[in-house]
């Protein structure tokens, strides 16, 4: 698999390439984005495993007699080469399961949604034009409608924002990151050849001596087709023991995918991981151990560090009985939920995932039916709506209030979803420099949301998947060695503390939204409010307006950019500092 991670960015052409000769440039390109395709392509293998994908969509035989027009991804052409610009299977099957199958609705879900799976009509093109949810490629399939009645017998909505689209074709010049076109205009290409999925081992023509410092061993290395890879490992959908938490990844998979491509390209150094990098795959048993005595130590100091051994019973996975009282246990409790966890260097997301499973196992110890963890989120949702008692507020209390009691539906999901739930969205906080890593990690947790609930065959409940919540807000990309400019603390006007109030509910907001109307909303209040603080700051002197400036544009929705500055309270929210900040220590080497 390695070899193929490496080599495939030399076979590859994505839109948006750098207007430049510089070979660095074009290997980040194309780093990103196989990265990106690569982050997308495992969590659709893991709904596979889930059944919640058609495996029709990975039989090549099937694939060239019933879906795709003259598909031959191991034809020869000439001298023994393949055909380099077929690239059908990424377009045709990829793409359109990608945006517009995980990313839209088999029918519309309210009457503000207009949303519906089909195929982009080819003389509306510019009134469909910015509509990334309708499919593309009709002119491919042999049969367009056998294409999609398959995928709407299995295929449910996700949301999230790992299938967004990422081309913005109605801005002024259009921004093609995806490619996601029938009319992909010039200079844009997309390439991605068919025998990188299906090809038996291509002929020894790959040249990767230039990523091995220059080892000629190198020189003509044996690539497989990727899904024919895939096929060899052993992927899992279910959790086993605290030493097993890679959430359902394989974790030598998950640990070379990240390494051997994360890792491949340093944009501080623009030099190769090999040379230069700050990426590492951090062993199980050190994330482990990280994990419980971080746990063990915030217990101590919130609780009370006479339970210590109590703790320690409550981390390992043993059936000792524990000696606590019902207080002591809300006690851990509500601890568990106050706690503010941070990686500030995630990576591919083992901490924050380690912490989040070892919670979630404490939680299921202390609260086996749910019912304190249930009543703290009704509580939370009740605090939540009660800032304004008009008829809007009173909705949304009502709807908050349903969806704690769908999430805590053991019909639909086990109990660990809940507590999974809300955790990440009131404890779990990421930060990377790379916006890819920050892709990875939040990849981690869509995985373990979706292992925790039962899939059905129902189409009209979403083959009982429930849409997943939006980690914008919880992970960011970011250089956290690099503060704010500012004077003092953000919110120490009562001008500011409201706008930021309304700021954080707005992000609440957004992590469950669904609707695209909805989240474009939010996020245009979001920007507004952002402007707004940004210009009080500069106003009262606490801040230049350079730095104002550079505050306010910093936008968590861009799943593209990095920002050049960290800050705890603007970026989440966190005014008094992480009760845990949890990290991949040096390693060393004599």
């Amino acid at each position: 698999m390695q070899s193929f991670l490496i080599g495939i960015r030399a076979e590859v052409t994505f839109p948006g390439a750098p207007n430049s000769d510089s070979k660095d440039q074009k290997i980040e390109h194309n780093s990103k984005n196989v990265i990106r395709l690569l982050t997308r392509l495992l969590f659709v293998w893991f709904l596979k495993q889930k059944h919640l994908i058609p495996d029709e969509f990975f039989n090549e035989q099937y694939i060239a007699d019933k879906l795709l027009n003259s598909f031959a991804p191991n034809k020869y052409e000439g001298l023994g080469l393949y055909k380099p610009n077929d690239s059908k299977y990424y377009k045709a099957i990829l793409q359109n399961l990608f945006f517009a199958m995980l990313n839209c609705p088999i029918t519309p879900q309210s009457k503000d949604d207009s949303r519906e799976r089909g195929f982009r009509k080819s003389n509306s093109y510019g009134q469909h034009r910015d509509a990334n949810y309708l499919m593309r490629y009709e002119n491919l399939f042999k049969d367009p409608v056998h294409f999609l009645e398959i995928a709407n017998k299995q295929v449910p909505f996700l949301n999230g924002g790992l299938f967004d689209c990422l081309d913005e074709k109605s801005a002024q010049p259009a921004i093609y990151t995806d490619g996601f076109s029938d009319n992909l205009p010039s200079p844009h290409k997309l390439i991605v050849p068919d025998y990188l999925f299906f090809g038996e081992e291509k002929g020894k023509n790959i040249d990767l001596t230039w990523f091995y410092g220059g080892d000629k061993k190198k020189k003509s290395v044996n690539v497989r087709g990727l899904i024919n890879i895939l096929e060899t490992y052993n992927f899992t959908i279910e959790e086993n023991t605290p030493y097993d938490q890679e959430v359902s990844l394989d974790p030598e998979l998950l640990g070379k995918v990240f390494e051997n491509l994360l890792a491949s390209y340093n944009p501080e150094t623009r030099t190769t991981a090999r040379k230069q990098t700050g990426s590492f795959y951090t062993p199980r048993e050190i994330v482990q151990y990280m994990v419980d005595e971080s746990l063990i130590a915030h217990l101590k100091h919130t609780v009370g560090e006479e339970q210590e051994e109590e703790y320690r019973k409550l981390i390992r996975y043993t059936d000792e009985e524990l000696n606590l009282t019902l207080a002591q246990k809300d006690s851990i409790i509500k601890s568990l939920f106050a706690c503010k966890v941070m990686d500030p260097a995630c990576g591919s997301g083992a901490f924050p995932v380690g912490m989040l499973q070892q919670m979630v196992h404490i939680l299921g110890q202390l609260d086996i039916d749910n019912t304190r963890w249930k009543a703290i989120q009704k509580q939370e949702a009740l605090a939540e709506t009660s800032i304004a008692l008009d008829e809007e507020n009173e909705a949304a209390r009502s709807e908050a209030l349903d969806d704690i009691e769908r999430s805590f539906n053991k019909n639909l999901s086990r109990p660990d979803y809940a507590r999974k739930l809300y955790l990440i969205e009131n404890s779990i906080y990421g930060v990377d420099i790379q916006p890819i890593a920050v892709q990875i990690s939040k990849l981690r947790f869509f995985i373990s949301l979706v292992v925790e609930q039962n899939a059905t065959t129902d189409a009209n409940d979403n083959f009982g998947i429930r849409p997943l919540p939006n980690l914008e807000a919880k992970f960011v990309a970011a250089n956290t060695l690099i503060g704010l400019d500012k004077q003092g603390s953000i919110s120490e006007t009562d001008a500011v503390r409201k706008e930021q109030e309304k700021l954080k509910r707005i992000r609440h907001k957004i992590f469950s939204a669904r609707r695209p109307e909805t989240k474009r909303k939010l996020k245009e209040q979001d920007k507004e409010t952002r402007d707004k603080i940004a210009s009080h700051l500069t106003d009262i002197g606490m801040m230049d307006s350079n730095s104002a400036n550079k505050m306010a544009s910093w936008d968590p929705y861009d799943q593209n950019a990095s920002s050049s500055f960290f800050d705890t309270e603007w970026m989440f929210g966190v005014s008094d500092g992480f009760d845990i900040v949890i990290g991949n220590p040096p390693y060393l080497k004599e």
